[in-house]
């Protein structure tokens, strides 16, 4: 509890009150906050501090995963938040997005995503769900293990589990195999590493999204890690000065501007404000032209080693990942 008041000092006297985020609509009544805060950095009493103090500076969404092993923290520090009877929130205020990992069989994905609601405590319902990446269980094809996961997911979410479902670092091979499961819920999200560097369309992520008009792609770190190649130097830096405020504000408002809602983790309360604080400022069609056209620091979508990071220009062979041949066989 010391370490949750140093920060909820730190927000009181040194961060800026920010405006809250926009929202996008991922499904028929399911609007989600274009800014989360994600997690994946933090434990116990940290990640718990860093939910509270986000959430009081205006973040009305939360990103985690089991894998993350913080779900519990994120819990308390959601409620520690909407204890607070001066900010005035529910728990419908705050978007809630877990993540249970692939390669798991449909009745191991099923009991993963019933201990992601124990774990979290925040009642019988999440906002969104995704299955984490695309990877084969033991004894399983590649295609076979997406198809049963998805099957599993959809029914949680049908069955009042999770208002909405996606995935995490899907390629147009691992949609075609998650397709081949037949489940009437089709996913609403795809949440791919995406920052300065990596351009308007990284290994056709975006126009795959526009292709299947249903599907939201969500940027996950953002900043390249803060890489001092993105914050320390390049265009965002330059631009940043002609709008007096922070590199890292100008490389998420370019996402923001581009219609790509992201999660992006900070434990400062400093750091959390300016993250979410890029609504005051809009870059000109030069300055999105210029950050479009910037190579550096280099990315890809996908996990390095991964199925769909295999298929895509990130392995070094831009193949269309179609649902035959390769990892997706079967």
């Amino acid at each position: 509890m010391q370490l949750v008041s140093v920060l909820l000092l730190s927000c009181a006297t040194v961060a800026r009150a920010a405006p809250l985020a926009p929202t996008v609509t991922i499904a028929p009544g399911v609007q989600m906050p274009v800014v989360a805060l994600g997690t994946g950095e933090y434990q116990g009493a940290a990640a718990a501090a860093a939910v509270e103090s986000a959430i009081r500076l205006g973040y009305r969404a939360i990103d985690t995963a089991h894998e993350y092993g913080n779900q519990q923290a994120v819990g308390q520090g959601i409620r520690a938040a909407l204890a607070n009877s001066s900010a005035g929130l529910r728990r419908r205020d705050i978007f809630v997005i877990t993540k249970v990992e692939g390669g798991l069989s449909a009745a191991a994905t099923t009991a993963r995503l019933q201990l992601d609601l124990q774990q979290l405590g925040l009642g019988a319902s999440l906002d969104l769900v995704l299955l984490h990446y695309p990877k084969a269980a033991p004894l399983m094809t590649l295609s076979a293990t997406i198809q049963e996961q998805w099957r599993a997911i959809a029914a949680f979410a049908e069955g009042g589990g999770a208002r909405a479902a996606g995935v995490s670092q899907f390629c147009s091979g691992a949609f075609a195999a998650l397709d081949a499961a037949g489940a009437a819920l089709r996913p609403a999200l795809n949440q791919v590493g995406w920052h300065v560097g990596m351009g308007p369309d990284p290994c056709g992520v975006a126009s795959m999204c526009a292709t299947r008009k249903d599907l939201t792609a969500m940027a996950y770190s953002p900043l390249d890690e803060a890489s001092s190649e993105l914050l320390g130097s390049g265009v965002a830096v330059e631009i940043a000065a002609q709008h007096s405020v922070t590199p890292a504000q100008v490389a998420l408002r370019w996402l923001a501007q581009r219609g790509v809602p992201y999660a992006v983790a900070a434990s400062n309360p400093v750091y959390q404000a300016q993250n979410l604080d890029v609504f005051r400022f809009e870059l000109n069609v030069t300055e999105l032209a210029m950050l479009d056209a910037d190579k550096k620091p280099a990315g890809c979508p996908f996990w390095p080693g991964s199925a769909c990071w295999s298929l895509t220009a990130c392995g070094g062979s831009c193949g269309g990942g179609g649902s035959r041949g390769g990892p997706f066989a079967g």
